[in-house]
């Protein structure tokens, strides 16, 4: 079982095996996640639909969604795979995508797995979390000058870049933006890539620095744009000689780009680490700088969010404070020191509530546990998204989408298809109407103000709202934060 953290590098990453292993049947490698096709060996709908979702194949790759799901989760849709985590080699990249908050309960259940189920989990980071106690690691170490060393040789080679630290001075985002515009016509680097926290200060800052790029080509990258456009936007990027990226964290893991030049506002130190790895990638400019600041917005402070800081926002205050005490005092950091910086932090967040109540809710079968004195239910869906509510919100410039999609549900409606048959057709679609759509997690935003809902819930975004530089370009209410 392959468990990777994003569609898109699922994608990459399906295309690599399928090629390997000579283009197999479903039940040799079945590629599966929530827009992934439902065919299994040519069987009838619902058996192929049944074999997909019990993982019926030798090799599965999956999100970590749908494998945590396996573990976690009461719906019987996802208990009919558990069986499949026995005597299975489990392997797991980018885990330091995984939230710190269940880290004991995952801890705690893959070591039932392995030791009563016979099987083996396989973690692969750049960063190399200490998630699970008992993991043994696979770099040969090496005896020299009297110390034992493993992976961290590697790290010791490394001078792509140098963190320069400048989080201590915090400034409001419309001070960056002014400081920014008399920067970067002065810059003489080619590829400058600035990556925001949130969505709404990612596209500000865009749109306040654009004309000042000098002869730079700019690009925005955020869930705001449709996948379909940010893919090609990130190729673009990859191709061009002279570029300004503002991005928001979608550009961490999975995106292989180079860049010169990288700023970044303040977040949890395996986030920087992990866009500090899109500065100098292939290590042939000598040294580069990867700058991180601190930004906040005076005009957000709120009960939500007390200080305004764009970090607090997104990131939970665990990981947010182990990253301020490990870095201390310290005005700059080589690359060659990342290693043992990491292994600092992790060590500070293993010292902290990493989801024990959780564990313990789990273990006794309850799914409620304790939280800042007040009940929660345990949802591993909201455990991994948030309790805000989400939106799926389809932009559909030709309206072939909306046509297609209410056609099926009249179908439907007048019996010339039953119900099995309507949920085949409209996973046929999943892909492409994924691929142009944008989520929204909100705080009072009502979708049908600026969307069309159509029949199966699905809502079509009035093209008023949709960009083609920022996308989704919605103003919302004085004292409403998207996230």
């Amino acid at each position: 079982i392959v468990a990777l953290p994003f569609l898109s590098i699922i994608d990459q990453a399906a295309k690599e095996y399928e090629k390997f292993l000579n283009n197999p049947a479903e039940e040799m490698f079945l590629k599966t996640h929530s827009l992934s096709s439902l065919d299994f060996n040519g069987y009838e709908a619902n058996t192929a639909e049944f074999f997909v979702n019990i993982w019926k194949s030798q090799i599965v790759m999956t999100t970590f969604d749908q494998l945590l799901y396996a573990f976690f989760s009461d719906k019987p849709k996802h208990l009919m795979r558990f069986h499949n985590l026995l005597n299975s080699i489990i392997i797991m990249d980018e885990v330091q995508a995984l939230p710190p908050h269940l880290w004991h309960p995952f801890s705690t259940f893959i070591r039932y797995i392995t030791d009563i189920g016979k099987s083996y989990l396989l973690l692969m980071s750049a960063t190399q979390p200490q998630i699970i106690d008992a993991a043994i690691e696979l770099v040969p170490s090496v005896t020299g000058n009297n110390e034992n060393k493993g992976a961290k040789r590697y790290f010791e080679k490394l001078s792509r870049y140098k963190l320069l630290l400048k989080h201590k001075d915090i400034k409001s985002i419309d001070e960056f933006i002014s400081e920014m515009r008399d920067r970067l016509p002065k810059m003489d680097e080619d590829k400058i890539m600035i990556v925001l926290n949130t969505r709404d200060s990612a596209k500000k800052v865009y749109e306040n620095l654009k004309d000042v790029a000098k002869d730079r080509e700019t690009y925005f990258l955020s869930s705001y744009v449709i996948p379909l456009e940010r893919l090609s936007r990130i190729e673009r990027i990859k191709n061009s000689e002279r570029a300004l990226a503002i991005t928001t964290q979608c550009i961490e893991a999975g995106v292989d780009i180079d860049m010169d030049h990288v700023i970044r506002d303040f977040g949890p130190l395996d986030s920087i680490i992990q866009v500090a790895g899109r500065c100098n990638r292939e290590g042939e400019k000598g040294e580069k700088i990867v700058e991180i600041v601190r930004l906040y917005d005076p005009d957000a402070k709120s009960s939500f969010c007390p200080n305004g800081e764009f970090s607090a926002m997104v990131y939970d205050t665990l990981s947010i404070d182990a990253t301020t005490d490990i870095l201390g005092e310290s005005k700059e950091i080589l690359e060659n020191q990342i290693f043992d910086l990491a292994n600092k932090y992790f060590n500070e967040l293993r010292r902290k509530d990493l989801g024990r109540n959780r564990t313990e809710c789990l273990m006794n079968f309850s799914y409620f546990y304790l939280r800042n004195g007040k009940q929660r239910d345990f949802d591993i869906k909201k455990e991994l998204r948030g309790e805000l509510k989400q939106y799926n919100l389809i932009v559909d410039e030709d309206g072939q989408l909306k046509e297609k999609i209410e056609k099926l549900y009249a179908d439907y409606d007048e019996k010339k298809i039953d119900r099995w048959e309507l949920r085949r057709k409209l996973k046929e679609l999943a892909n492409k109407i994924a691929m142009n759509s944008v989520s929204v997690n909100a705080y009072k935003f009502n979708p049908d103000e600026i969307a069309y809902k159509g029949k199966g819930n699905f809502y079509f975004l009035e093209a008023r709202y949709y960009d083609d530089e920022v996308g989704f370009n919605y103003k919302t209410p004085v004292g409403t934060i998207i996230i």
